[in-house]
């Protein structure tokens, strides 16, 4: 089974490599890009969801906050990942089908590759498939 990733790039240039943990513990809602059922196989959610608790938050994958005006926008040009409804759900790379609802995340720009990320770039989830998949984490190493 061939894996993929999400990769991130934001407008700034990352010299530096960050190795940060996500945690199941809470960010603040304006650092929070998605919420996962789980960290392994998960099934995906927008960041305000209260069904589940384990979030992908921005400053653990970069290594500070975001401090844009609008961490939530409603449209991007390259989302982080599309689902098919607002929780308990699964993902593709691309609108397709029934996955319409972008997850964007201020000014991030994500692209999905089999490859290793660029400098300036970091890994977000890890997905088995392209369309209808589920999710995990960036520390899970299948």
């Amino acid at each position: 089974m061939e894996k993929r990733g999400v990769y991130v790039y934001g407008l700034i240039v990352f010299f530096c490599v960050i190795n940060s943990i996500l945690f199941v513990s809470s960010c603040e809602d304006n650092q929070t890009i998605l919420k996962l059922s789980h960290p392994t196989n998960a099934h995906l959610a927008l960041w305000n969801t209260t069904d589940y608790e384990y979030e992908i938050c921005f400053p653990n994958l970069f290594g500070y906050n975001y401090t844009g005006n609008n961490s939530h926008p409603k449209t991007c040009t390259s989302p982080v990942i599309w689902i098919e409804k607002d929780t308990n759900s699964h993902g593709a790379t691309t609108s397709i089908d029934v996955f319409t609802i972008p997850i964007c995340f201020g000014n991030l720009s994500c692209r999905s590759t089999t490859q290793s990320c660029l400098t300036n770039e970091r890994d977000v989830l890890h997905l088995d498939k392209s369309v209808n998949t589920h999710v995990s984490d960036k520390n899970d190493p299948d």
